[in-house]
Parts: C-alpha cells; sequence; structure tokens
C-alpha cells in the first residue's frame, strides 16, 4: 500500500529492539512502496516519561520476579535460536547509549543511520564493545561497510551535538506522546481520504501486525494457512488458565477449536488456576496491570483489541463465532467461587469465559453466578454447593501448586508433552520453552510469535519444533 510510513523506535542496548531490527530487514524487501524511518529513543528517558517501575536507569528485569525472569531469558534465547541472530550477551551490559544514539542522528540520511544502527546493534549484542566510549564509537561509524555519511566532521566533540541531543530528545518525546512503553516499537501512518490513520505496535513479536497495518489487511498474506489437517503422532497439551484473565479468555476461545483441527492424537488437559495466587506465590502484584505505567496499561488495551482483530482475520476462523472481547467494568474479577465450578463442572466453562468477557455478567457475584447457570439450564443450587466443599477448594489449592512448581508466572500458560520422545515444552504466561530432562533451556527449537501458530500442524509434528504465543 503505497504512502504508508513506518516509524522504528528503538535502543541500541536493548536486546529485542536488536532482534526486531534484523526482522525489519525483510519486511522493508518485501514492501519497497514503503517509507521505514529509523527514530532511536534513549530507552531510560521513555522509561522516566512513563514512570515505569525500574525507573530512568533501571532494565524491565529488575523488576520482574523469579519465575518471570526465568521464562524471559528462555525467551530471548529461543527467539534469537528462530531467526538465526547472533548474540552474546554483554557482559557489562547495561552500558550507557546515549552516545551511540546521538550519533545516529548525525548520519545524512535513514540509508546512513541503517547501516550504522546495524553495525551499532552488532558492536554491541555479537562483539561486546564499550559503545560509551566515544574512541571506540568514532572507529565503528569509520568502519561500517559501503561508508556511512554525516552531517558533520565526526570527532570526539560531534558526540555531544546539541542538534542531536535536541533530535534524540524530541523523539524520545514524540515516543511517549504515541503511547510507546519501551522498545523497539513501530509507529506505522498511513492516509485515507487525505486523513493520517496512525497505529502503535510495541515488541519485535507485534511485526506481524506491522504488516497486516502496511498491507492494509486483517492478517498478513503469508500467514494465512490452513491449519486443518490432524496431527501426525500423539501429543498432550496442557492449558493454565483462569477465568479472571482476559488473555485466558481470548485464548480459549482459540484451544476450543483445536481439538476438532488436530484429531483424536491431541489430547488437552484443562487446568483452572487462581492466579492472584500464583501471582502472590511469585511475588507478583495480584494485578499487574495496576502496578504497571499507565503507557503499558494503555497499550495493553489496544494490544487486547489488535488480537480480536487478527483471531477474526484469520482464514482457519472463518464460518465461526467471531471473537468478541468487552471489557468488563467490574474488573478484576473474583474467580475463586466459578473456578471451583469449572474444576467440578468443566462443562460450565465455556459460559463462565463468555458471560465475563462478552456478555458483560459478573461471575464473580454468586447470585449472578447462579442466575447465568440457570439460564443456561444447569443446577446452579448444587453446583455452588458443590464447589463450596473442601474437597473442591482442595483442588484448586492443588491445580496452583502444580501451576508454580510448573514454573508458571501467569496465565495463560500452556505445556505441551511429547509422548515420543519424553521431551517437555512449557509455556510460560503467554511464551512456550523448551527444556530436557535436565531443565535447562534447548535452543534448537523454533518459536512463532502467535497463538495460532502455536496451534497449527507444525507446532505438533516434530519433537524439536515449539511454537509459541507472546501476546
Amino acid at each position: 500500500m503505497g504512502g504508508t510510513t513506518v516509524e522504528f523506535n528503538y535502543d541500541i542496548v536493548c536486546p529485542w529492539a536488536y532482534i526486531g531490527s534484523v526482522r525489519l530487514q525483510s519486511i522493508i524487501r518485501t514492501h519497497p512502496d514503503t517509507t521505514f524511518v529509523y527514530s532511536p529513543v534513549l530507552l531510560g528517558g521513555l522509561y522516566e516519561l512513563t514512570a515505569a517501575p525500574q525507573g530512568k536507569h533501571g532494565s524491565a528485569t529488575n523488576v520482574m520476579p523469579a519465575a518471570k525472569m526465568a521464562i524471559h531469558t528462555s525467551d530471548l534465547h529461543r527467539t534469537l535460536a528462530r531467526f538465526n541472530v547472533p548474540f552474546n550477551w554483554h557482559s557489562k551490559h547495561p552500558v550507557r547509549s546515549l552516545l551511540a544514539v546521538r550519533l545516529l542522528y548525525l548520519t545524512a540520511t535513514q540509508d546512513d543511520r541503517r547501516r550504522l544502527t546495524d553495525a551499532l546493534f552488532k558492536a554491541y549484542w555479537v562483539d561486546n564493545v564499550d559503545i560509551a566510549d566515544p574512541a571506540v564509537l568514532l572507529s565503528i561509524a569509520g568502519s561500517v561497510p559501503g561508508g556511512v555519511r554525516f552531517v558533520c566532521p565526526l570527532t570526539p566533540d560531534a558526540l555531544n551535538s546539541q542538534d542531536a541531543s535536541d533530535q534524540l530528545r524530541v523523539a524520545t518525546a514524540t515516543a511517549f506522546e504515541r503511547g510507546a512503553p519501551g522498545v523497539p516499537s513501530f509507529w506505522v501512518s498511513h492516509a485515507v481520504d487525505g486523513q493520517p490513520i496512525p497505529s502503535l505496535f510495541h515488541g519485535q513479536d507485534r511485526l506481524h501486525f506491522v504488516v497486516s497495518a502496511i498491507e492494509g489487511r486483517m492478517v498478513p498474506q503469508h500467514q494465512v494457512m490452513d491449519v486443518s489437517r490432524p496431527l501426525a503422532s500423539p501429543r498432550k497439551l496442557t492449558f493454565f488458565w483462569d477465568l479472571a484473565s482476559p488473555w485466558s479468555y481470548l485464548s480459549w476461545l482459540q484451544v476450543s477449536r483445536l481439538q476438532h483441527q488436530a484429531g483424536s492424537n491431541l489430547v488437552i488437559e484443562h487446568v483452572p488456576v487462581l492466579v492472584g495466587g500464583l501471582f502472590r506465590e511469585i511475588g507478583t502484584p495480584e494485578v499487574p496491570g495496576m502496578a504497571a505505567s499507565a503507557a503499558k496499561v494503555a497499550y495493553n488495551s489496544k494490544d487486547m483489541a489488535d488480537w480480536v482483530m487478527y483471531w477474526n482475520g484469520l482464514d482457519t476462523n472463518r464460518g465461526q463465532e467471531p471473537v468478541k472481547l468487552n471489557f468488563p467494568s467490574f474488573f478484576p474479577i473474583r474467580s475463586v467461587l466459578p473456578l471451583r465450578i469449572a474444576i467440578l463442572f468443566p462443562e460450565t466453562t465455556d459460559v463462565m469465559f463468555k458471560a465475563a468477557w462478552r456478555d458483560h455478567i459478573n461471575i464473580g457475584d454468586p447470585a449472578a453466578l447462579a442466575a447465568l447457570l440457570r439460564g443456561k439450564g444447569f443446577d446452579a443450587d448444587a453446583m455452588i454447593a458443590a464447589a463450596s466443599a473442601p474437597t473442591a477448594k482442595q483442588r484448586l489449592i492443588d491445580n496452583n501448586k502444580r501451576a508454580k512448581d510448573a514454573g508458571c508466572c501467569g496465565v495463560p500458560t500452556f505445556q505441551i508433552d511429547d509422548h515420543s520422545s519424553g521431551a517437555r515444552t512449557a509455556s510460560m504466561s503467554c511464551s512456550i520453552w523448551f527444556t530436557d530432562g535436565r531443565r535447562r533451556p534447548a535452543l534448537h527449537c523454533e518459536t512463532l510469535v502467535s497463538l495460532k501458530e502455536l496451534f497449527t500442524l507444525h507446532a505438533f509434528s516434530s519433537r524439536s519444533l515449539v511454537c509459541a504465543m507472546k501476546m
């Protein structure tokens, strides 16, 4: 689609921005009519503007509980392996990137900036050089293949250019004003009837949304696929979820169609958990969104809407009930009683999920829950009485312990067991990780970017191929 512009916000010291820059290259090649603008920002400045809990000089990992940090680390390495991105963890990370990012604003053209960006990412994340050293930066700038032109003679004093500093400050402030909670972020804008239509996407794992926006379709053309063939070998999918989680609801709607597509070789086990209790156990706020920055909360809401549109645009969902999400005013939902009912009477799960997240019925209110169940033909009084018994309470406690022992840091969480090899794949808080018997990351597996791809034939037909959702 002509007239479309994609602005790429990044900081050299962010590994996810590095991965995003590598992945962006193929999008640039396949969309020659789109204008791509590289606008580096200072990540610490963005954190300061958004009042992120890690602070101006911190890292997002600084405020992660151990369980989430473990998943974050394995997710990083799996993503690097999937996209074949060369990487060596910098022993002095994070190194101050201010001078390096200013240097990028001294380039003469966007082509020069892209080449220098690639060189700086490689210098930091592969060669592990000190990009805070002016002499090192000048050496990198002078050795970029194809050369890089600059707007002024390149000297140590040039790195303190007021013009470069001002451009960096404006770019960081603009990213904040657009709602970017961090990097990498992509601002896609195209004109419709002469009016600009912008969209913000955050994270390298949202690049399929960027492509969708460029192409003017809900799903990128290359991701519309037929996944109707059954599994070639037995697999088991364990799905941890909470009725109080919007991401669990969205995942539930997709998992519900998987059994039909995969056939009898797939066994799905549902494990309802009380995610608030899990969060307390691992040291996460009971409602993480309430502890996040306002920018992050706002982006998460948009992200849910993006996923709803994405699922509804997939060919595999055509002819099915559209995905609908109506975020309830009574959130957070008290899900203890509904979860116990779901454990004892799994046939009620779909009714309760849709009531809470589509029909705006407060299933956390016992009276509203009872009315809902009666209206659907269930014996509500008997179900609520059974769910109030000590045995039902213990089953929910046991499920939470199982989730914690598995390493879950949130929901939805997926665990895939390969019966043919004994290998186990676990997805924690929407990310799947692969381990062998010694529970260390196996980096030869593949990560895909969406739940759609988790549920393709490719996700289940190979012992060493793993797919992931990172929503």
